[in-house]
C-alpha cells in the first residue's frame, strides 16, 4: 500500500506546481488518488478526503506499521530453514561434551 506524507512538502519538490498557486492542489491530489496521505494536521487530511484521497493520521500509521513489521518478523521466522546436524556433526557435539565431564 502506497503512502504520500504530507502533499504540501511534496509540492516544493515538484517542478510544475507551487504552493502559491491553489491549483496545485488539486492536481497534486488528482495524480495521486491512489495514495494515502499520512499527517496529523487535520486540514490536510480534510483536504485530501474532500479530494478523493484516503487519508490516516500519524499515530495511526506508526500503530500500523509497527503492526505490519511484527507480522513481517513471524513470517520471516517461521520460513526459516533450519536444517538438521550431520551424522559427522552429531558426533563431534558429542565428543566435545564426552570430554567436558
Amino acid at each position: 500500500m502506497p503512502y504520500l506524507i504530507d502533499g504540501n512538502n511534496l509540492i516544493g519538490h515538484i517542478p510544475d506546481l507551487s504552493l502559491a498557486d491553489r491549483e496545485s492542489r488539486l492536481l497534486l491530489v488528482s495524480r495521486l488518488r491512489r495514495f494515502f496521505v499520512v499527517s496529523s494536521d487535520r486540514d490536510v487530511r480534510d483536504f485530501a478526503r474532500q479530494h478523493g484521497a484516503k487519508s490516516i493520521t500519524c499515530a495511526d500509521f506508526h500503530r500500523e506499521l509497527k503492526g505490519a513489521l511484527r507480522e513481517y518478523r513471524k513470517a520471516a521466522e517461521l520460513e526459516k530453514n533450519e536444517e538438521p546436524p550431520t551424522p559427522l556433526e552429531v558426533r563431534q557435539w558429542g565428543d566435545i561434551f564426552e570430554t567436558k565431564k
